[in-house]
């Protein structure tokens, strides 16, 4: 989904993307400092505006820590994207595919 999305704006805006990888704190072996860590085998978001990409939100609490790590490493987060969207968050703009609410 993130490629997918990467080519969809590049397409559409003519600026050259590249990707990322955030690993959240769950799924990390090593989860002494209690952080997540964006790996450093992909592209650096320092200085860049930053499209969240994610398959689902549910509490939002690893979309809090993609946004908190970005910016803590000088990107500048400018939407999420998702497949669903279960969370209702107002942080940023979230644009999905599916928005699931309470009936």
């Amino acid at each position: 989904f993130a490629t997918m999305m990467a080519d969809f704006l590049e397409d559409m805006s003519g600026v050259e993307t590249s990707l990322a990888v955030y690993h959240p704190h769950k799924h990390r072996k090593e989860k002494d400092d209690g952080e997540g860590a964006i790996s450093t085998n992909f592209g650096s978001v320092e200085g860049k505006k930053v499209v969240i990409v994610d398959d689902v939100i549910t509490s939002g609490k690893t979309v809090k820590e993609v946004i908190h790590a970005v910016k803590d490493h000088g990107g500048e987060p400018i939407a999420v994207t998702v497949l669903i969207d279960k969370s209702g968050l107002s942080e940023i703009p979230i644009e999905s595919l599916i928005k699931v609410g309470r009936l």
